[in-house]
């Protein structure tokens, strides 16, 4: 009996992955982001070069999803997330993007940002793995004046 039971276990647990992976589509990539500069302006709250963040990141119009750009910093005690609407962060020039950032509160604001390198540069569906050089002016909302460079690296999800 144990084994017919063992077996019809493992027979559903194929199937069952089987269903997942297949309905489960790719919809942005999650990995880190390390701070390679800092302006001046960014000693007065502690962010430095080295400082490092889990992060998510999805490219506007990757694999089917809306024509926004969005990256997601995760840090021990608060999190931001940067959101240009509508376009891509791609390209030399800074845009306006939309942060939200929860620390001891919730706060609102408005910062610049772009990506002046990313390989590659279009992602498509096949693509596993994602690096980008990303530019924030206005990296926290307690310090207008710092602006950092980080550099993404991550992997689709899901897989």
């Amino acid at each position: 009996m144990r084994s017919i039971v063992g077996r019809l276990f493992f027979v559903g647990a194929v199937f069952c992955a089987g269903a997942t992976a297949a309905t489960a589509q790719s919809n942005h990539f999650r990995g880190n982001a390390c701070i390679q500069t800092v302006s001046a302006g960014c000693a007065a709250i502690g962010v430095t070069v080295g400082n490092c963040s889990t992060a998510r990141y999805r490219p506007a119009n990757y694999n089917g999803q809306g024509n926004s750009s969005r990256l997601s910093l995760f840090n021990p005690y608060y999190a931001q997330n940067f959101t240009l609407p509508t376009g891509s962060l791609v390209g030399a020039t800074l845009k306006n993007v939309n942060v939200t950032q929860v620390g001891q509160s919730a706060t609102l604001y408005t910062a610049k940002a772009r990506i002046p390198a990313q390989v590659p540069a279009s992602p498509v569906a096949a693509t596993i793995y994602l690096n980008a050089t990303i530019d924030i002016n206005g990296f926290d909302s307690d310090a207008p004046t710092c602006n950092v460079r980080m550099r993404f690296q991550g992997q689709r999800f899901p897989l």
